[in-house]
């Protein structure tokens, strides 16, 4: 081969099964081999916490045999009994045979090998709740709207009526596919606010939206008094920084108004959650949280289409845990529900980069188009213009 031809040859990013399949069109692949091939083309790592060694050692053994690899502790090649992490690589096609030999195996590895056929079977269809939200594709954008005096980037900026309308009105037409008002600060150390003054500064901006737009109007509180009250106003989304942990009515309110909800995890509450939190794992604890909490609220009648999961940035967690979220928002997916992020402008790039609040915008979309790729459903942001052409170019480059 000569030195030119040789330059034939480069990778290509062959992200999503969609391009996949069209780059194999593009050469002419039979449709037959479209179908057997694709999987074959796609890879994925998945993690199995507190794994039996004796478990471990069994699956190392059977996705060898298929081809795929498990990486796992030398304790378990000493014959040590305990419990391990073990990390399992392979294409789709190795992970669905690794799947269905697991089922068939001891040590609770058929319950393992059920749910990790779940999660690569998931196609994670949210036409539903598209439906409800009067959008066509995902990530939505949620434009802030705080009616506070106190909140970290806006705060006092709309106390008045009429500004807080005018801002509203620029988010839609920026591209808002939904605004959220807040009525009480949930920045760390920030003072609580009852009821009854909440809604009263909620309720005057909720009533002229609802009357001027269509745009769908998101109600950030944990309180269901103020929940129910908006709701019954118009509001369409009740947004819960507590996941129903700060009020027990909330699930109950939620369930009657059959809306979608989001349900956010906290470590702590607002005025002590950054006072050094600490995680043995973050990405599988706040996991493991926001399951719990979602099962409870299917318990108590939200319909499992209407839940929408957000695992908390700054809310409880030091910079490294925010990070770590960030890079694994499949995790959360894999649940079965959709995910939101709110990192907009966040005081971690403050201290990552030595920028004041006004400076945050670059990386606050930096964010933006990364939890795009990693399918993030919601993006709650301040800057709704640049946060939407930032999304529209990152799903054009990524088709």
């Amino acid at each position: 081969m000569s030195k030119e031809t040789a330059k034939t040859i480069y990778p290509l990013n062959l992200n999503s099964p969609e391009r996949i399949k069209r780059f194999f069109k593009k050469i002419e692949v039979d449709p037959a081999g479209i179908r057997v091939m694709t999987p074959k083309f796609q890879f994925k790592t998945f993690v199995i916490k507190n794994l039996d060694n004796r478990a471990a050692a069994i699956l190392k053994q059977d996705i060898l045999s298929i081809g795929g690899e498990a990486a796992i502790s030398g304790k378990v090649l000493w014959f040590e009994m305990g419990q391990n992490d073990v990390f399992v690589s392979g294409t789709l096609k190795h992970l669905k045979l690794l799947a269905e030999k697991m089922k068939k195996q001891p040590y609770n590895l058929k319950a393992i090998g059920e749910e990790l056929e779940r999660q690569l079977s998931d196609t994670f269809d949210y036409s539903n709740l598209l439906v409800k939200l009067n959008a066509r594709s995902y990530p939505l954008i949620m434009g802030i709207l705080n009616r506070t005096p106190d909140s970290f980037f806006d705060g006092g900026r709309y106390s008045n009526v009429d500004l807080a309308l005018k801002r509203a009105e620029e988010m839609i037409e920026e591209g808002a596919d939904i605004v959220d008002i807040g009525g009480e600060s949930t920045r760390p150390g920030s003072k609580r606010v009852d009821a009854k003054e909440e809604f009263k500064r909620v309720l005057p901006v909720l009533k002229q939206i609802k009357k001027r737009f269509k745009t769908p109007v998101s109600i950030d509180t944990y309180k269901s008094e103020v929940a129910k009250d908006c709701l019954k106003e118009g509001a369409d989304i009740i947004n819960d920084i507590s996941f129903g942990t700060m009020d027990k009515k909330m699930f109950e309110t939620v369930a009657e108004f059959n809306c979608p909800y989001i349900g956010m995890h906290i470590k702590g509450t607002p005025e002590n959650m950054q006072k050094d939190p600490e995680y043995n794992d973050c990405v599988f604890e706040i996991r493991e949280f926001l399951n719990k909490r979602s099962e409870i609220a299917i318990q108590c009648g939200i319909k499992r289409e209407n839940i929408i999961i957000d695992p908390g940035i700054g809310f409880g967690k030091k910079d490294e845990h925010n990070l770590e979220i960030l890079r694994n928002i499949e995790a959360f997916s894999s649940l079965g529900f959709p995910v939101l992020i709110g990192a907009s402008r966040k005081s971690m790039f403050g201290r990552l980069l030595g920028l004041d609040v006004d400076k945050r915008l670059s990386p606050s979309i930096a964010v933006a188009v990364y939890t795009t790729l990693q399918n993030v459903f919601i993006l709650r942001v301040h800057d709704v213009f640049e946060t939407k052409k930032a999304v529209e170019i990152t799903k054009l480059l990524s088709e």
